[in-house]
Parts: C-alpha cells; structure tokens; sequence
C-alpha cells in the first residue's frame, strides 16, 4: 500500500525489476563470451571450408573422411537448417550474403572453390549455430553449478561466462564445427546426471555420440558418480542402459559410414612422445584474443599448476563423488590424448571439462570465502517433485 512519498511502491517496483537487471547482465555478459571465443576460433581456424579430409561442405555433403565423418550431428543440423531456409531468403539478402556479409572476412577464401550462395549460406548458418552453443555452454555451466549443490549467488552466475571467455586456451592446433556443440552436450549431460533426470539425460547423451564418437565414453562419468550411491538394482539397470545406448549409437554410425575414406582412429603416439618429453613444451605461448599478446598455451607450467591447484587443493573437502569422477575420466582421457591427438589439444581433454570446472569453482569459493561454500552434497529431486530451487533439497546419498 503505497504511503506518503510513495517510498513502498517505488521499493515494490524495483524488486519487480530486479530480475529483469539481472537477466540483461547475464545475457551480456555470456553473449559478450560466447562472442570472443567464437572470434578466436574464426580467426584462427574456421570451417576449412573444401579441405577434403574435414571441411565444412565435406561433412555437410557427406563426403568427409574417417574419423571426421563420424560426427555427424553438427554438418546434419546445419544442413536441416540450410535447406529448410535456403528457398525463403530474399534475393537482396542472398546477395549480402554472398558477397557483403562482414562475416566473410572471416573465411579462408583459398579453402573454397566455387563460391555461391549455398556455401555462403553453409557458411552463416554454421557460425550462427556455433555462437549459440558457445552461450548455452555458460547456461549449462551454471546449470551444473545449481545441479552440483552451488547456492545461487553472483559466483554461480558469472563463473560460467568467465569460463566460455578462457575457452580459446584450449584452440591450440585446431578446432572443429562440433567442439563447442560437444562441450554443451557434455556440461549438460554431467548436470542431469547429477540431478538423475534420466529421460533428458539419455537424450543428451546420445546426442553428445552422434556429434562425437569419442563421447560414448560418458557411460564412466556415470560409472564414477553413481558407484555406491544408486541402489544396487538401479545401479545396475542404468549400467546395462548406458551399455545399449551408447554401444548401439556407435554400432549404427560405424556401420552406415563404414565406406568412407580414411580409418577409424588416427595414431600420434610417436610426435606425441617427442612434445612431451621435450621440456619446451611446458613454456609455450601462443597469441590469444589479440595479436602479440602471449597467452599460456596447452601444457605451459602455468595452466599447470593452476589445473593442479584447482583438484589438489582441498582434497578431502570436495565431494566424494567429485573425488570419484575427476580421477576416472583423467585416467580414461590422458591416454587418448597421447595416442590419438595433437601434443597438447586440451579441447581433446573435453570429458573431463565438467568435473574439472566444478573443482575450480569450489577451490576458488574456498579461496576467497572459505570452507562453508563448499556444497557436500547433490540436490536430487524424489520423483514426483519439482526441480524448481524452493523445492530442492540436499541427500547425503552421493
């Protein structure tokens, strides 16, 4: 009831647009991110447009080889969206598109051949999808965050958008159309799974498969969190799902693209040897966002002992199925990395993102806060029960 100076309204109508000032925050500032990161990625790598091995229009007409031809999701969305478009597009527009779209700079022009309006579409299209999936990485992110046992705070809302902004660290030698699709998939993944919403995880999960084969290997972050948490029946049940889903996805994608040039893995075990046994490779920069600014790359000490950090520190005060998780996907990720990637191509470390990204955060609120941040359990909701937060609850369970 409004009173003398009308002071009560005036509080009423600023807690009404409180959250609408706190929405517009966060959409610029996880836009902001999801922009610089997919400026680096343009710059640096882009589509490679007709390059025959994993070029954007040799995925797209389906003529990429083995293992690239594999990760089918990302080229199928990007065709599913041209063709539905393609025909709708005004002639003015198709024209900007084509030959005035500021967006052209960013293409390798020596990658294609043949330039008109279907590759120029390919083009935006792909690049509008992957803006959108660098933002839902900072969405999931602190959906995860929530999922993990975080208290919603100003940490948990821009965490993630610092986080999409560092992702170009990891841009070293190379980055794909389905790298950021995957770190969605995966971020979100963990975040269902901890909160046993199992129907939308069995979806993501086998999305994350079909946008990369390597992502079958999510079934060990269940295997890590849920070991002598899940009664012993439902453990097990889950277990023999994961087994269908994610031997069933792979089985059918190999099989329907067994004829593709190319094999099914590529093996860098020697060159890799010789990175890491030579102790440059630990001071490595490269230039990040900005040229002639040396940033930290891959395995510099740096991002080394800020990794170490991030999971030693504090140990036993993290949560037990996060002490769990980190090691499991580490001991199944580190050796992939040395036999089938590039020295150090930490996106190729992308199954252990989620976890990692949850010790940092914890170690950080134990940093600056202390030890009452820590969550120490999982909020999962009975079924039946709204997920929404006033209706959350802590189970000491996991």
């Amino acid at each position: 009831m409004p009173t003398l100076n009308g002071k009560p309204a005036r509080r009423d109508l600023t807690q009404r647009l409180a959250p609408f000032f706190r929405f517009g925050i966060l959409a610029l500032v996880y836009m902001f991110a999801a922009s610089s990161s997919l400026q680096r990625f343009m710059t640096s790598y882009g589509f490679r447009g007709d390059q025959q091995i994993w070029g954007l229009e040799r995925m797209i007409d389906g003529t990429a080889h083995r293992p690239f031809a594999y990760r089918v999701l990302s080229p199928a969305l990007i065709r599913a969206a041209s063709s539905v478009v393609a025909d709708r597009v005004p002639g003015r527009v198709r024209q900007f598109l084509v030959e005035e779209s500021p967006v052209l700079r960013l293409r390798n022009a020596s990658e294609y051949t043949g330039w008109d309006y279907p590759r120029a579409l390919h083009l935006h299209i792909a690049y509008v999808y992957l803006f959108f999936c660098f933002v839902g990485i900072g969405v999931a992110a602190r959906y995860l965050l929530l999922s993990a046992g975080f208290r919603r705070s100003a940490f948990v809302d821009f965490a993630p958008g610092v986080a999409v902004l560092m992702l170009p660290i990891t841009f070293v030698n190379g980055a794909y159309v389905y790298d950021a699709p995957e770190l969605l998939l995966l971020t979100l993944a963990t975040a269902l799974l901890l909160q046993r919403r199992w129907l939308w995880y069995y979806a993501v999960l086998v999305l994350a498969i079909l946008n990369k084969e390597s992502d079958a290997l999510l079934a060990f972050s269940f295997l890590a969190i849920a070991w002598k948490t899940l009664e012993g029946r439902a453990f097990w049940r889950h277990s023999a799902a994961h087994v269908l889903v994610c031997g069933g996805v792979l089985f059918a994608v190999r099989y329907a693209l067994h004829d593709r040039p190319g094999s099914t893995v590529w093996t860098m075990l020697q060159t890799n040897l010789q990175f890491w046994s030579d102790p440059r490779s630990y001071f490595l920069v490269f230039s990040g966002p900005t040229p002639l600014i040396p940033v930290p790359r891959g395995a510099n000490v740096v991002n080394l002992f800020l990794a170490l950090f991030a999971v030693a520190a504090w140990w036993r005060e993290k949560p037990s199925w996060l002490r769990r998780l980190i090691p499991v996907m580490f001991a199944i990720n580190l050796p992939l990395l040395l036999l089938f990637c590039m020295h150090d191509e930490l996106r190729n470390l992308s199954l252990t993102f989620p976890g990692m990204f949850i010790a940092l955060c914890l170690t950080l609120q134990r940093v600056y806060r202390g030890a009452e941040a820590a969550p120490q359990a999982l909020p999962v909701a009975d079924p039946g029960v709204s997920l929404r937060p006033p209706e959350r609850r802590m189970v000491q369970h996991w």
